[in-house]
This record gives C-alpha cells, sequence and structure tokens, in this order.
C-alpha cells in the first residue's frame, strides 16, 4: 500500500480531517484511507515525448506497474500491438512520410501533419498533448496551459484555475484561486483553503478606522459571518462587536488621544516622559508623528504581492499616496520582461530571446540577451540550482 498522510484542513472544524497519498502517487479521501494511483507516464512520459508521441497508463493502481506505452500522435502505429515501456513506429502520411521531413518535428518531441495531401510544402510541426502550437516547415513553439488538464481539480470546488506561466517548459505551476468577491487564497497543485477577512470589506474597516482602530476577523471561515470587532491600538484598551469600541487610554493618551482618533488615527505613548505621545497610523497604512498627526502611506502589495510572487513576479505599488489605489503592478523577473497592473503579467523574452528562446526552453533552460544592441550574444542559461552557460549554440 502507497504512504499516506494525515492533514486537518480547520483545526476548528471537527471531521473534516483526510487521507491524502504521498508522492508521487496521488489521492486523497475525508476521514477514511484513500486509494492511491500512480500514473507512471509521470516518470516516463518524456520517453515518449522525446518522440513525438504522447504516453498512456493503461492502469493507474498503485501495485500496477510496467503497463505505460507510447502512442502515436495524428498518425498510425505500423502493428497492433502496444508499444509498452518504449517508442511505437508510427506511419506518417503525405510528405510527413520522408524521414528526413517527420524527423524535423520527432527530433524535438513534436509530430508531423501533413493536412493536405494535395498540397506540397504544408506540413506541420504540432506540439503533442497537452502543449499546443503549430508550424509550417519548422519546429513549433509550443505553449502549455495546464488548466486544460487540471481545471476541474479547482472548478469541482467553486474555485478557478490560473497558469501564471505557459511557456512549454514551466510545468507544475498551476494554481487554484477562490473566487468570491472577498474571499482570498490559492494553492499550487491543489485546491486552495479559502478565507473570508470581513476586515477587507472597506465598508467594516471604515467603521474602525474613522476612530483610529483596528478591525479584526477573528474567525475566517467563508460560513461564519459578522463576527469582526473594531479593537482599540496604541496605548488604548477596548473592543467592541461590529462597532466603534469604547476605548481607554494611559499616560499622555488619556488627554491627547482625540488629536489623533477624530483624524482615524491611534495615540501611543511609549513612556512616562513628558511630550512623547505620538499618533500612529493604522494598519494596512503605515506612519507616525511625535505630538501631532502621522502622514500616512499605503503600499497596497503589503496585501497584493501573493498575486505577483505566485507567478514568480515582482509586485510594485507606484504609488504609496493613501488615496492613491489599485497602481500597483506585478513586473517579470529578468531575463523575460512585461508588467500588468492589478494581476499578474504576460512574460516574454526579449531582443535575440524572442527568436532564439526556443533553443533553451526546450532543454529545460532560459533565454537571456545582456546587450539588445549587440548581435550574436544571446545565451542559454541554466536554471538555478544548476550552474553554466552556453551562448549562442
Amino acid at each position: 500500500q502507497a504512504g499516506q498522510y494525515c492533514r486537518d484542513r480547520d483545526a476548528t472544524v471537527e471531521n473534516d480531517w483526510e487521507c491524502r497519498c504521498v508522492e508521487p502517487f496521488t489521492g486523497g479521501a475525508l476521514i477514511s484511507a484513500s486509494v492511491c494511483r500512480y500514473d507512471e507516464c509521470l516518470l516516463h512520459g518524456v520517453t515518449c515525448n522525446n518522440g513525438g508521441q504522447t504516453c498512456e497508463d493503461r492502469d493507474t493502481n498503485y501495485a500496477s506497474r510496467d503497463d505505460w506505452e507510447c502512442k502515436c500522435i495524428k498518425s498510425q502505429p505500423v502493428t497492433n500491438e502496444p508499444a509498452l515501456g518504449r517508442l511505437a513506429e508510427c506511419r506518417y502520411y503525405g510528405e510527413c512520410e520522408s524521414s528526413a521531413i517527420h524527423g524535423v518535428c520527432t527530433a524535438v518531441g513534436q509530430t508531423c501533419v501533413d493536412n493536405n495531401l494535395q498540397k506540397l510544402n504544408d506540413w506541420e510541426c504540432s506540439c503533442i498533448p497537452p502543449m499546443r502550437g503549430a508550424a509550417t516547415a519548422q519546429p513549433a513553439t509550443c505553449s502549455l496551459d495546464e488548466c486544460n488538464q487540471y481545471a476541474e481539480i479547482c472548478t469541482s470546488v467553486g474555485q478557478r484555475c490560473v497558469d501564471p506561466n505557459q511557456f512549454s517548459d514551466t510545468k507544475n505551476d498551476w494554481t487554484c484561486e477562490c473566487t468570491g468577491s472577498d474571499e482570498t487564497g490559492s494553492a499550487v497543485g491543489e485546491a486552495a483553503e479559502c478565507l473570508l477577512d470581513e476586515c477587507t470589506q472597506q465598508a467594516n474597516r471604515d467603521v474602525c478606522a474613522s476612530r483610529g482602530q483596528l478591525c479584526e476577523d477573528r474567525n475566517l471561515d467563508p460560513i461564519v459571518l459578522n463576527d469582526w470587532v473594531c479593537k482599540c491600538g496604541g496605548s488604548g484598551e477596548g473592543v467592541a462587536l461590529t462597532a466603534p469600541a469604547d476605548c481607554v487610554y494611559s499616560g499622555e493618551c488619556k488627554t491627547a488621544y482625540l488629536t489623533c482618533t477624530t483624524a482615524g488615527q491611534t495615540c501611543f505613548d511609549e513612556d512616562s516622559l513628558e511630550n512623547t505621545w505620538e499618533c500612529q497610523c493604522v494598519p494596512p497604512y503605515t506612519g507616525s508623528a511625535r505630538t501631532s498627526l502621522a502622514t500616512c502611506s499605503y503600499d497596497e502589495c503589503d496585501d497584493k504581492k501573493s498575486i505577483c510572487e505566485s507567478a514568480k513576479q515582482v509586485c510594485r505599488d507606484l504609488n504609496t499616496n493613501p488615496q492613491s489605489l489599485n497602481d500597483w503592478v506585478c513586473e517579470c523577473r529578468e531575463p523575460l520582461t512585461g508588467t500588468a497592473t492589478t494581476t499578474a503579467a504576460e512574460c516574454t523574452f526579449r531582443g535575440e530571446c524572442v527568436a532564439n528562446a526556443i533553443t533553451c526552453t526546450s532543454v529545460g533552460q532560459t533565454c537571456t540577451d545582456p546587450d539588445l544592441t549587440v548581435p550574436g550574444d544571446w545565451a542559454c542559461v541554466c536554471i538555478l540550482p544548476e550552474m553554466g552557460a552556453n551562448r549562442t549554440r
């Protein structure tokens, strides 16, 4: 039996524990042992894909071994005998019958297709599913939207599937994202655990912020509503359910607090010395000033950076003035380029890598062009943690 482990999705909810299979096995079951499965194509699929074929595991029972086979794509097998554990012998048609032609495609893990047997020079290299792409008389640039294969894992629990990077060499980065208007949460390669912080709703937060208080939702389960509280900050003590609290301040804030709270800030007195009290901005705003109102700033990336980071991008807030909202951007990391406002960016190569990236990505590397003004200086670079470079090969 494949190994399993126990996972409790929510420590506050009874009877929601589940058994999940240990990788590379898949499967899970609520309050019972799971039936684990193992798709041998996860390990051996590359053997088929490198020959322009697809892999199929006839029986994914964890105890079933060595029954995976390679299958011809858009061509016919020479024999009816399954190609267990090896490349199949495929029969191509039209111009693709020539080994010199179909070899152009199979050499880069693609298949050859002649869509019109009456026409010359129209043969194509076609990417192997689930990758997509085709090109006439040359290898194709393949893209891989893993959500075409895994979306049901997300949609079956009311979530959406997102593949932030669809380069053919980038796999296992698809995510499930929560879709409720105020729900948050995402997970790579599995359904997300969705949370609902009612304090993200501006109306609730404003109730507290208008008096310089913090909004706190003590139970983030989406089905538990109207349990948020206003909580005194700084040198104040007090809490109230869905309404501003009556705060009791200490130190100099006993008399100075109105200076801060009437402007939506809180009062803090750190010691017994005179004139050391200060007004502090209420999170998510930052800033403080001694014996006067503070100038507050708000970096939206404090709240939104997970959207960028899940796509392996960087979040930047172009203007941290609290009145300037929805101007944060996701930026692609070098050597890719691309920027998008309030969402993950579409990343592309630049310079000579636009035409030559396939040379690198087809073998699991990335492409860099260090000087866009110098021809012939693009390079294939190993993706960390590997090391090395091979220029213009």
